[in-house]
């Protein structure tokens, strides 16, 4: 089992509420408050980079958001019915509209850039962005690898999203009261009893578990609690990357009143083997 030593508490400010970790570039990327994303340096917290969204006059509430494996480019989709959604240029610092065609379904969490943005809804059916639209990928698409095997998994899963750091999916069981981290489909996944959980992440076979109010880590079908968030204070994430060649644990921390200051942290948690 892990063991973790707290080495930094990043101050946020602003309504946080999502995180995702760019591991190429060791970068932190968290919601500033509806109107854009900050990118922060995990070793120190230090703002590197700052994109604000196409100015609209509304906020934009992130509910899906999709992050390429370099760590250059993302996708945001709103959870109110926006008639369209965000491209992000993260390297860049660069932020474009797209359109949604009309009734557009909800799009699943496997999805790919290879190099542009392609994703599977729960239909089956995959969509594409093709420069300031998203579309039906044509026919030919479904028949190359590795899209037929993205399209068993999600027959055979539920897939909560990737795992960025080093390659496979984050899965929940349709018929098995489970949750886990499948390499590949035809490779053994390593499973754990279904927590209560927004998030998850893992390093090698233990699984971090993370709910609001703590993360847990499950190896062979142990579980142990392994953080609570300070007092007044929820989880929101949870990911491991590697610093100084050693992994961390990283935790996005929200105050539960988001009028306090500051109203949010990035914990950043050493990892050892107990």
């Amino acid at each position: 089992m892990l063991s973790t030593a707290l080495r930094g508490a990043h101050p946020l400010h602003g309504d946080v509420y999502v995180m995702r970790v760019a591991h190429a570039t060791s970068t932190l990327w968290i919601n500033h408050d509806h109107v854009g994303l900050q990118g922060l340096r995990a070793a120190t917290g230090e703002v590197v980079s700052e994109i604000a969204f196409p100015a609209s006059g509304e906020p934009f509430l992130i509910y899906g958001w999709m992050l390429s494996n370099d760590g250059r480019q993302a996708v945001l989709l709103s959870s109110d019915p926006l008639e369209y959604g965000l491209h992000l240029s993260l390297d860049m610092g660069l932020s474009r509209r797209f359109a949604l065609p009309k009734d557009f379904p909800v799009l699943s969490n496997l999805y790919w850039f290879a190099p542009d943005f392609h994703a599977l809804d729960y239909s089956g059916k995959i969509w594409r962005l093709e420069r300031d639209r998203l579309v039906l990928a044509p026919s030919e698409v479904y028949d190359l690898e590795p899209v037929k095997e993205y399209l068993a998994i999600q027959r055979a899963w539920n897939v909560s999203g990737p795992d960025r750091r080093s390659g496979g999916w984050f899965v929940a069981g349709k018929e098995q009261d489970v949750i886990g981290y499948l390499p590949r489909l035809d490779e053994k996944p390593v499973l754990a009893r279904r927590e209560r959980y927004g998030d998850i992440s893992r390093l090698d076979d233990v699984l971090l578990v993370c709910a609001a109010d703590r993360i847990v880590q499950s190896e062979q079908g142990h579980v142990a609690l392994l953080l609570q968030p300070p007092g007044g204070c929820s989880f929101r994430g949870v990911d491991v990357l590697e610093l100084g060649g050693k992994p961390h644990l990283v935790a996005l921390v929200a105050a539960d009143d988001s009028n306090v200051a500051p109203s949010g942290y990035v914990q950043v948690h050493a990892l050892s083997k107990a």
